[in-house]
C-alpha cells in the first residue's frame, strides 16, 4: 500500500464526507458506540480491523480504533475512503449515504492531497472501483457471497470441545458432501490442498487484510496464487481430516495463523451478509 502524507498544516481538518454521514454509517456498524470493543476482531465506531488501522496511520493516534477519539476514527476513515471506496463498509456504506455523490463527487484538498501521491496504477484501479459502484443494481458485480448457500450453523464459534484451542476457532455449516463452496468476497489463494486435520483446506487473503479458511473439503478447485472472485465456486464440500460428517468449517483471520481467528459470522455480516 502508498503511504499517505502527513499534513502539516495546523488548519481544522476539513472531512470530504460530513459528520453527519459518518454517524449514520457508525450507527449501522456498531450503533454509534465510537468506543466498542466487543471481542470479534473489529475495534470503534466504524469497525476497524487492527491491520487496516495501522496500515492508514491510527497508530499515531492510539493501539487500536475504539481508544482513538470519534474525530481521529473520522479522519483515518477519510483515508481508507480515498483508497478503498465505499465498499470498505459495504453493506453499511449503502444503509447511510456513503456512497452517494457527497462522497465521491466532493474531494477536500486532504483528500486530493492523498491520492496525488498514489501511483498511476493505484488511481486506475480506484477509479474502476468507483465506476464499478455507480453501476445500477441489476448490473452490479457481486461483492459477498456466503460460503456455502442455505445452510444451517451446525457447530458455532468458540463452542468448548475436543479441539487442539480447547475450543471451536470458526464456524460449522451443515452441507452434504459435494456441496459447492465459494469465496465470501474476492481474494488470491494462498494455500490449496491438503491440512493435516483441515483435511482439504482452502486459505484466501482478502484485500481488507484478512484471511479465510475453507476446511474438510472432498476437491478443491483452485491453486497457490491463483485470484477468487467473490462467490466463485473454490471447491467441494466434504468430510476430510478430522471430520465425524460432511459439513464445512469456515474460518476468518487476521493473519494467516491458528490463533488469529476472530468471530466469522461477525466477518460474514461486515461484508453486508445476514448469515
Amino acid at each position: 500500500m502508498v503511504s499517505l502524507p502527513i499534513l502539516l498544516s495546523a488548519a481544522p481538518v476539513a472531512f470530504a464526507v460530513s459528520a453527519e454521514t459518518w454517524d449514520r454509517v457508525a450507527s449501522c456498524e456498531s450503533s454509534g458506540d465510537w468506543n466498542i470493543n466487543t471481542g470479534n476482531g473489529f475495534y470503534g465506531g466504524l469497525q476497524f480491523l487492527p491491520s487496516t488501522w495501522a496500515e492508514y496511520g491510527g497508530l499515531q493516534y492510539a493501539p487500536n480504533a475504539h481508544q482513538a477519539t470519534k474525530e481521529q476514527q473520522i479522519e483515518i476513515a477519510e483515508k481508507v475512503l480515498a483508497v478503498q471506496g465505499p465498499n470498505a463498509w459495504p453493506h453499511c456504506s449503502m444503509v447511510a449515504g456513503l456512497a452517494d455523490s457527497e462522497a465521491s463527487g466532493q474531494k477536500t484538498e486532504k483528500r486530493s492531497e492523498s491520492r496525488a501521491n498514489q501511483q498511476p496504477e493505484d488511481i486506475q484501479n480506484a477509479a474502476q472501483t468507483t465506476t464499478a459502484q455507480a453501476v445500477s443494481p441489476s448490473s452490479a458485480r457481486i461483492t459477498a457471497s456466503a460460503p456455502v448457500r442455505g445452510a444451517d450453523v451446525s457447530t458455532p464459534y468458540r463452542q468448548a470441545g475436543p479441539w487442539a484451542a480447547g475450543y471451536h476457532t470458526g464456524v460449522d455449516f451443515a452441507v452434504p458432501t459435494g456441496t459447492a463452496v465459494r469465496a465470501v468476497t474476492q481474494g488470491t489463494v494462498i494455500s490449496s490442498g491438503w491440512a493435516g486435520s483441515y483435511g482439504n483446506a482452502i486459505v484466501l487473503r482478502h484485500p481488507d487484510g484478512m484471511y479465510t479458511l475453507y476446511a474438510h473439503l472432498s476437491s478443491v478447485s483452485v491453486s497457490a496464487g491463483q485470484g477468487a472472485a467473490a462467490g466463485q465456486q473454490i471447491g467441494l464440500s466434504g468430510s476430510t481430516g478430522n471430520s465425524t460428517g460432511p459439513h464445512l468449517h469456515f474460518e476468518a483471520r487476521t493473519e494467516n495463523s491458528y490463533n488469529a481467528h476472530v468471530d466469522p459470522i461477525a466477518y460474514l455480516r461486515s461484508l453486508g451478509l445476514s448469515t
